[in-house]
């Protein structure tokens, strides 16, 4: 059930507690936060879980036919709703509690008789989490959009030279469409002469390079324009940031222009 104006609020907060005077007071503590739903069981708040889509929950321990716990435990092993904040509510003080909930995947566990400034704190901190890692996932995925539509395959190493990031999502690069999902090195997935011009300049600690390498792939030469640069700090080699764009129609465009000016100048 609703508890609030929908359209003036954000977040979408559940209480599941049998106990009504404790829904409606922490729906009064919280409800500067977001839309507020009660259940007043735990079959209750499962068989609406699925049109709320809470942002958080907060969960009352000790009721009747499917405790807390019980609950908790269906949630999290549903991966529609494993990633949701669950707090669990309760009387019991005993580290025992407090164990158990965190290891069931609760985030957080507030006590009765309620403090109004530390569940309003502690609401307000997990909805700011989750908010922040709706921001960062959709920033991932839009980045992730991004570098696709780029014409430079982007990869990053670890200071071993073992893949932890490479942006052919296509398969147009060399043999990393076919690498992807394992551990793979540099040597593994670019041409050898690519590979060890790379390896060379680890040398040079910390520095940015642009270099072009020159390499057969299936049986054509290819020239590449390499940048890259080696991530140091005072615990040594972190890792490599390595680019690379295919400029083999511009060298061959090139070199076709300057073959047809000696011919003219014969």
């Amino acid at each position: 059930m609703l508890l609030g104006n929908p359209q003036e609020l954000e977040s979408k907060i559940l209480i599941v507690d049998d106990a009504l005077q404790n829904i409606l007071f922490l729906k009064e503590v919280i409800a500067e936060f977001g839309q507020t739903y009660f259940a007043t069981s735990g079959v209750e708040a499962l068989a609406s879980v699925a049109s709320i889509l809470p942002d958080i929950i907060l969960l009352d321990i000790e009721m009747p036919h499917m405790d807390g716990w019980q609950l908790c435990k269906i949630l999290k092993q549903d991966h529609r709703y494993a990633d949701i904040p669950i707090i669990f509510i309760t009387g019991h003080e005993q580290p025992g509690f407090e164990q158990r909930a965190l290891e069931l995947g609760a985030v957080d566990f507030i006590t009765k008789p309620f403090n109004s400034a530390v569940c309003k704190l502690r609401v307000q901190h997990q909805l700011r989490l989750q908010q922040q890692s709706r921001l960062i996932a959709k920033g991932r995925e839009q980045l992730q959009q991004l570098v696709k539509q780029v014409p430079v395959l982007i990869t990053y190493w670890t200071s071993d030279w073992i893949n932890l990031f490479a942006n052919d999502y296509s398969g147009d690069w060399f043999n990393i469409m076919n690498l992807v999902g394992s551990q793979f090195t540099i040597d593994e997935a670019f041409p050898t002469e690519l590979s060890q011009s790379i390896k060379k300049l680890e040398l040079n600690k910390g520095n940015e390079h642009t270099f072009v390498v020159e390499t057969r792939v299936k049986d054509q030469t290819c020239f590449y324009q390499v940048f890259q640069s080696t991530m140091v700090s005072d615990a040594g080699i972190d890792g490599h940031l390595v680019t690379v764009v295919d400029i083999t129609d511009v060298k061959q465009t090139k070199q076709a222009l300057f073959s047809e000016k000696e011919r003219l100048r014969v």
